[in-house]
């Protein structure tokens, strides 16, 4: 979703560049630049983006990443920094959590037939790892 917003090709991205995206924190690796494409982009930005952007009742969390998203595909940010995802999203739940939002929906992000049948969802945190890493303290 993100890398369609700065008009790139996931597809054609490199394994090795996001693996070492997700090892990059601060002091220790450098963060992975990538730059956006904008004006290149043959898929418009999804309408939930300019929906959310105009309720003024919006999740935060939504509405930021809403903003993000046109602010990549308008050009206003041309260069992205790339880091290790536990650094802000440490159980891994915020793209989840967005993908809920977004689908303004009572089942979504599933299908319907799917959200009928899910009863139960588990998360699983190992605590261990956070405490591990002094910079997640």
């Amino acid at each position: 979703m993100l890398f369609g917003a700065l008009c790139s090709d996931l597809a054609n991205y490199p394994v090795a560049v996001a693996v070492a995206a997700s090892a990059a924190v601060p002091v220790v690796f450098a963060p992975v630049v990538i730059q956006g494409y904008p004006g290149g982009c043959s898929v418009p930005l999804p309408r939930w983006v300019q929906r959310v952007r105009s309720e003024p009742n919006a999740s935060p969390l939504l509405r930021n990443f809403a903003d993000a998203m046109y602010r990549y595909h308008s050009g206003e940010v041309r260069y992205v920094k790339l880091l290790d995802g536990g650094i802000v999203d440490n159980y891994g739940l915020a793209g989840f959590t967005i993908a809920r939002l977004a689908s303004n929906t009572p089942y979504g992000p599933l299908q319907p037939e799917e959200g009928v049948k899910l009863r139960r969802m588990l998360v699983v945190a190992d605590h261990r790892a956070a405490r591990a890493c002094p910079w997640r303290r």
